[in-house]
């Protein structure tokens, strides 16, 4: 592997993982796949690097991103009006995950 100057091991060794690593899928996600990764949610909870162990060929940050909501984002507001914050809408499939973890 060809260190950069001004990276860390560990700098490195995630970048692989996450986006250079050749065997990683990035492509759509297959109804097997989306079946497994919601038994695997409904069996282990949030705990995403054990679930993408059995979740062939996907990190831990593409199964959390598959299931877990948007973060909740602040409405844009006029000055003296009260903070809003919205709640994002969620997929069928977020709102399926969402459902097994709460479980």
């Amino acid at each position: 592997m060809v260190w950069r100057q001004g990276r860390t091991d560990q700098q490195c060794m995630g970048r692989w993982r996450r986006h250079l690593d050749p065997k990683v899928k990035r492509d759509l996600w297959t109804p097997q796949e989306d079946e497994r990764l919601t038994q695997m949610v409904g069996q282990l909870g949030a705990q995403w690097s054990r679930i993408c162990r059995h979740v062939k060929n996907r990190t831990a940050q593409q199964c959390r991103a598959r299931c877990a909501p948007p973060p909740i984002v602040a409405a844009h507001r006029a000055p003296g009006e009260r903070r809003v914050r919205q709640r994002p809408v969620l997929s069928q499939r977020q709102a399926h995950c969402r459902k097994q973890l709460l479980l």
